[in-house]
């Protein structure tokens, strides 16, 4: 699974930085604990849309809410959304409510297709909601818990904050682990203070650690840690000879880390001209789509299309995100498609002023 997105160049601060619901700690249940047993909720709960049984590998979000509840009735639509968009990746959303059973039926019933997740009724106070919402302290709705494919709870909150938002894509993509970014929060710091003394030995220590936590995890430092090699070090052809190393070393089984470094090489605005490669950023293009897990996601095909354009390869530019754009979900198309009028224009200029 991979997040599907165009442009992936920066490391997200929300990666690195404390969540809030770490604050929790205090709690019987908490970010970095086991969830409940999902399974249990299969029998446990009585269904009134679109029963719920987990799926092995796949991310879970338990969400208690109620109808008479205004911010649960905002979130709705939008959960819906979420659900359409991640559920081919493993996503299951499943609302809780406290409520009798017709009362959530008819509610569910009026909603149609924008309540389109799983939906069920937990009989009161007892179960479910001491389980989950009893356990972790909460007392407030909509409250959301995001669980990962291994069962440990990532987020805990409104699933209407920006916290939630930027963690549950990550945690589809198996790239978000709580508790080991408050691990390598001291690692980066110590990579990035021991750069800025030109302390090259000890700041590669410390971005070998922080990415050992979790090569997955911590794939987008591998992107700080080649601008470190690249800009502040000074030696262009061993940062792109590391690079391609890293790229030999983890493309068959992360190959979104591919992409990631031939759009940074191609268009990252703090790389100086005289120091992008695009030969490099063509052969991570290629690598990445080499390993894609299925050849119909437009990531590849667009990466590929991005490093064409910016070589002045128009038509292989316009090829390749023509395929993208026919590939891409319903929800990406408006972007490829713009990226595409924008290849062609260029194209057109060129041949108008030759």
């Amino acid at each position: 699974m991979k997040i599907r997105t165009l442009l992936a160049l920066s490391i997200a601060a929300a990666m690195f930085a404390v969540p809030d619901a770490m604050a929790q700690r205090g709690r019987k249940l908490g970010v970095g604990d086991r969830a409940p047993d999902l399974a249990s909720l299969s029998s446990s709960v009585s269904w009134v849309k679109n029963d719920f049984s987990p799926v092995d590998g796949g991310t879970v979000v338990v969400e208690f809410w109620a109808t008479w509840c205004g911010p649960c009735r905002l979130s709705i639509p939008h959960l819906t959304e979420l659900q359409e968009r991640y559920g081919v990746d493993g996503l299951q959303i499943v609302g809780l409510s406290q409520e009798e059973e017709p009362v959530v039926k008819a509610f569910v019933n009026a909603q149609g297709s924008r309540m389109d997740y799983s939906v069920g009724v937990t009989g009161g106070r007892g179960g479910a909601d001491r389980a989950w919402m009893g356990a972790a302290g909460r007392k407030t709705i909509p409250t959301a818990f995001i669980v990962d494919a291994k069962g440990v709870i990532q987020y805990i909150g409104s699933p209407l904050s920006d916290e939630f938002e930027e963690v549950l894509p990550l945690v589809v993509a198996g790239r978000y682990d709580a508790v080991k970014m408050m691990q390598a929060s001291p690692m980066l710091e110590g990579a990035r203070k021991n750069a800025s003394l030109r302390n090259w030995t000890q700041s590669d220590d410390y971005y070998g650690d922080a990415v050992n936590l979790d090569k997955k995890v911590f794939a987008e430092v591998y992107l700080e840690w080649f601008k470190t090699r690249l800009l502040k070090r000074g030696d262009k052809q061993a940062a792109y000879d590391w690079a391609r190393g890293v790229i030999k070393d983890r493309a068959s089984e992360d190959p979104e880390l591919a992409v990631w470094f031939a759009q940074l090489v191609a268009i990252d605005p703090e790389i100086p001209e005289d120091r992008r490669d695009l030969d490099f950023a063509l052969f991570a293009a290629k690598e990445g789509a080499k390993h894609a897990s299925r050849d119909d996601d437009p990531t590849y095909s667009a990466s590929q299309a991005l490093v064409h354009y910016h070589r002045g390869e128009l038509n292989e530019a316009i090829a390749l995100q023509r395929q993208a754009y026919f590939d891409a979900m319903a929800h990406e198309k408006p972007t490829h498609e713009q990226i595409l009028i924008n290849y062609r224009d260029k194209q057109q200029k060129l041949q108008q002023s030759g």
